[in-house]
C-alpha cells in the first residue's frame, strides 16, 4: 500500500497540470489563513462583513489605499480576502454534508439491492430530475436569504451525483471474493460496508467531491449575485460581482471604465474553480488503478 501511494504522489506530482492546481490551492489556503493580516478587521466588527470606505455611490478605480478598487462603498481587495474564506467555508461543508448523504444512500442501494435499491434510486432520479440552479434558488427563496439557507439548498440538491457513484461502485465490490468470504464467515453488514466494501469503492467519490468542490462555489456566488445569498456587505465573490451589475457596461466611450468591479472576484472564482478541478483531474490520473505499473 505504501508503495503504490509513493507511486500514486510522483505521478501527480510529474503532472504539470496537477502542479499548478497544488500550487493555485495553496495560494488560496495561504490568503485564508492570513486574512486578517492581509486585511485587517476593524475592532469590534465581524470581519466577513466588509467595511464602508467612502459615501460616494460611484465606484473608485484601483489605488494605493485601494489596491482592487471600490465597490458598492466597499474595498473589493477586503471583500476578494475574505471571500476566500467563504468560499472554503461553503465548498468544504457542503461537499462534506453532500458526500457523508450520498455515501449512506447510495452504500444501502448497492450492498443490500432489490426494492431498497429500487425506491432509494427512484428518489434519486427526481431530485436529478431537477434543475440544480433553478431548484437551489426555490429552496433558498423559501428558506430565507444567507448563506446558512444556501448552503441547505446546495446540500439538499447535490447529494445524488456521490450517491449515484458509489452505488455503481459498490454493486463491482459487493461481488468480490473477500466480500462473499467476509459473509459466509458471518460478519455484520454493518461491518462488511465499513470495513471491506467502502475502503474499496470511495476512492472515485473523493476525486469527484474535490471536483465538484468548485462548482458548488460557483453556484453559491451566482445566488448571492442575484440577491439570495450573502448578506449586504458580506465578504463574498458572488456578493461583490452582485455590486457590478448596473456599472458593468461603463456608459458610452467607457466600456471597461469600471473593469476592476469584475475582475478580480471574477478572477478569484475562475482560479478557486480551476484549482480544484486540476487537482481533481491530477489526482484521477494518478491514482487510477488502470495507470499503476
Amino acid at each position: 500500500m505504501r508503495e503504490e501511494t509513493r507511486k500514486a504522489l510522483r505521478r501527480l506530482f510529474s503532472n504539470a497540470s496537477g502542479v499548478l492546481g497544488v500550487v493555485l490551492l495553496g495560494l488560496f489556503v495561504v490568503v485564508a489563513l492570513f486574512a486578517p493580516l492581509l486585511a485587517p478587521p476593524k475592532p469590534g466588527r465581524d470581519p466577513y462583513f466588509m467595511p464602508v470606505v467612502t459615501w460616494s455611490a460611484d465606484p473608485l478605480p484601483p489605488s494605493r489605499e485601494h489596491p482592487f478598487g471600490v465597490a458598492g462603498k466597499r474595498d473589493i481587495f477586503y471583500g476578494v480576502v475574505w471571500g476566500t474564506r467563504t468560499a472554503f467555508r461553503i465548498g468544504i461543508l457542503v461537499t462534506l454534508a453532500s458526500t457523508a448523504i450520498g455515501l449512506f444512500v447510495g452504500s444501502l442501494a448497492g450492498y443490500f439491492g432489490r426494492i431498497l435499491d429500487e425506491i432509494l434510486m427512484r428518489v434519486t432520479d427526481v431530485f436529478m430530475a431537477i434543475p440544480f440552479l433553478v431548484a437551489a434558488m426555490v429552496l433558498t427563496t423559501v428558506l430565507g436569504t444567507g448563506l446558512d439557507k444556501v448552503m441547505i439548498a446546495l446540500i439538499v440538491f447535490s447529494w445524488m451525483y456521490p450517491a449515484r457513484l458509489i452505488r455503481g461502485n459498490i454493486l463491482q465490490v459487493k461481488e468480490e471474493q473477500f466480500i462473499l468470504a467476509a459473509k459466509s464467515l458471518g460478519v455484520s453488514d454493518t461491518v462488511i460496508i465499513l470495513r471491506h466494501v467502502l475502503p474499496n469503492a470511495i476512492f472515485p467519490v473523493l476525486i469527484q467531491a474535490s471536483m465538484r468542490m468548485g462548482s458548488l462555489v460557483i453556484t453559491a456566488a451566482a445566488l448571492s449575485f442575484l440577491g439570495l445569498g450573502a448578506p449586504q456587505g458580506y465578504a463574498d465573490w458572488g456578493a461583490l460581482l452582485n455590486y457590478a451589475r448596473n456599472w458593468m457596461l461603463g456608459g458610452y466611450g467607457a466600456t471597461f471604465k469600471y473593469w476592476y468591479m469584475i475582475a478580480f472576484p471574477g478572477g478569484a472564482m475562475v482560479l478557486f474553480v480551476l484549482a480544484w478541478n486540476l487537482l481533481g483531474d491530477a489526482l484521477r490520473d494518478a491514482f487510477d488503478p488502470r495507470l499503476r505499473w
